[in-house]
């Protein structure tokens, strides 16, 4: 899923969240290969378990922390597994080197680790 995904969710309607707004259920995500981030979403998504819908009326389909950008978990979390999937192919116990993000582009594990240290700590 490198070169990003992009769905509405299965089911998407009050079955899953009787507040969110259409447009929450639009799920679009790529990676950003100049910072390393994850980035995505819009500003009717919850995009992670860590976001509460609006029901009230004053803010109801809006989420109260839209996650439209990188969410910092999941960047914490995307440098984790890649720092550690470059380590283990540096000691010769993975044999992948990094991932294809399209036909033209090869972004190597530890570019992607470096990429996220510099854009995080910026």
């Amino acid at each position: 899923h490198a070169a990003g995904i992009k769905f509405k969710e299965w089911n998407a309607g009050i079955k899953i969240d009787e507040h969110m707004k259409d447009e929450g259920f639009l799920i679009s995500i790529k990676l950003d290969t100049t910072t390393g981030f994850i980035i995505g979403g819009n500003k009717f998504n919850c995009g992670t378990w860590m976001d509460k819908m609006g029901s009230a009326t004053e803010n109801k389909g809006l989420p109260a922390s839209p996650r439209d950008g990188a969410p910092i978990e999941i960047t914490g979390l995307v440098f984790s597994v890649v720092s550690w999937l470059s380590d283990l192919h540096y000691k010769g116990l993975f044999e992948f080197e990094g991932v294809n993000v399209t036909k033209e582009l090869f972004y190597p594990y530890e570019m992607w680790r470096e990429n996220l240290t510099h854009s995080f700590e910026r």
